[in-house]
């Protein structure tokens, strides 16, 4: 089945936006360079918010589709408990915060007054919320809506792939969920084999010592079970992710009172 893709900004001119700033919606899919065990590439976290902004285009009314236009993803971000494998690559918490409030400053400088930041990346949420939010102290006109894929996965979904062994958001990475909806947006970026099982456990604490022990955590950087996933699961998740954020995305960008919004 083919899909429509969003627009992207670094393919269009720059009398296009400044003709379509009054109607453009800007998409920022954010994530991570970061390890995900031995099976899935660095920039997880970053191609499924890409994917997910993608379908969201099928999703989309006419008057809508045609608003939206997606930003060079935000691929740098605050990772550190990946430190211990290679091939993450960090920024700290500080500057992650200057960099999204200078991406949020230029586009409402541009005259574009919606911002939506897709995100894949659990550790970087606070970071990413403070700098949309001083950007938007000097943009008072301006609004902005950040979503995280995984808070829009209902709770039936949930069971129905997990039943009793859900082991939760924060063990989630590089685990079934990623990996099937990796499996689903790029197959052809997975490598499972046989040899490779991403079913390992460790111990869990009600608190953090730092800095973190390589005792405490997997080795292959898989933090639960990872081998039932499948491009099926994958289909399954990012369906009702899609079918929960068309809505919520409308609703944001209605309220902007902009004209056509045929649904």
């Amino acid at each position: 089945m083919s899909h429509r893709v969003m627009r992207r900004w670094d393919h269009v001119t720059w009398p296009f936006v400044q003709e379509h700033r009054d109607e453009l919606v800007a998409v920022l899919p954010a994530g991570s360079v970061e390890q995900h065990g031995p099976h899935l590439p660095l920039g997880t976290d970053v191609q499924i918010p890409v994917g997910i902004a993608d379908r969201l285009v099928d999703e989309a009314p006419e008057w809508l589709r045609e608003r939206l236009i997606m930003l060079p993803p935000m691929h740098y971000t605050y990772a550190k408990h990946s430190n211990w494998w290679s091939g993450t690559v960090n920024l700290t918490g500080a500057t992650l915060i200057r960099v999204l409030q200078d991406i949020s400053r230029e586009v409402f400088r541009n005259g574009i007054s919606r911002l939506v930041v897709i995100n894949g990346h659990m550790e970087s949420v606070a970071f990413m919320e403070e700098g949309v939010r001083e950007a938007l102290e000097e943009y008072p006109e301006c609004r902005a809506l950040i979503m995280n894929w995984w808070d829009f996965v209902p709770q039936e979904v949930i069971d129905e792939v997990f039943g009793d062994a859900w082991p939760g958001w924060e063990r989630e990475h590089a685990a079934l969920t990623e990996t099937s909806l990796m499996m689903a947006l790029y197959p052809d970026s997975v490598r499972m084999d046989d040899d490779f099982r991403g079913d390992e456990t460790v111990e869990e604490f009600p608190y953090s010592v730092l800095p973190e022990s390589p005792d405490a955590l997997p080795p292959s950087g898989v933090f639960a079970d990872c081998t039932e996933a499948s491009a099926a699961t994958g289909e399954l998740i990012l369906n009702r992710v899609v079918n929960e954020m068309s809505p919520v995305l409308k609703t944001f960008l209605e309220a902007r009172g902009a004209g056509g919004q045929d649904s």
